[in-house]
């Protein structure tokens, strides 16, 4: 099991590194971060915690969630898989765990997901604002030449009418 008095860290080699800082793990006064997959996708075999780990990406939690807060990036830095919910929440266990500063990773992960949201609904509320003027522009064009066709039959047709037939 994964007992926090042994710093199984320690034991890595130096070419495990932390993928933001470029760090070596083992130099870090509290455990790497495990970034599972997404979905809980195979991660959980049983209690051999920092082998599991270091089969995962590890990360430096502060720095991790430092990043993904500030950048609104939600996703692993490695892999570009997108973080869930359930991924922040233990982000946030993690760093008060090891009594590292808070980012609220989870709350941001929610702002986040709602401003993508907004942003959604009012790029599809633009866009069908200009679908409606794209469409009145199209009537309106189609209107005017309608007139316009009409205007110049109808002068054509008074002009052979008034005779201005010279020949």
């Amino acid at each position: 099991a994964n007992d926090d008095g042994r710093a199984w860290w320690k034991a890595l080699d130096d070419d495990a590194c932390d993928p933001i800082t470029l760090e070596p793990l083992s130099g870090m006064a509290y455990a790497p971060f495990a970034m599972d997959g997404g979905d809980g996708g195979g991660g959980d075999g049983g209690g051999g915690g920092a082998r599991d780990a270091r089969g995962g990406h590890m990360f430096d939690g502060a720095v991790l969630a430092e990043y993904v807060t500030q950048s609104k990036c939600f996703e692993n830095p490695l892999t570009r898989e997108a973080m869930d919910q359930r991924q922040c929440r233990a982000l946030d266990a993690y760093l008060a765990k090891w009594k590292l500063k808070r980012f609220g990773v989870e709350k941001a992960f929610n702002a986040a997901a709602k401003e993508k949201r907004e942003a959604e609904l009012n790029a599809e509320r633009r866009s069908e604002e200009q679908r409606l003027n794209m469409q009145r522009e199209r009537d309106e064009l189609r209107t005017t030449l309608a007139q316009t066709m009409f205007t110049s039959l109808r002068e054509r047709a008074s002009a052979e009418r008034g005779g201005g037939g010279g020949g």
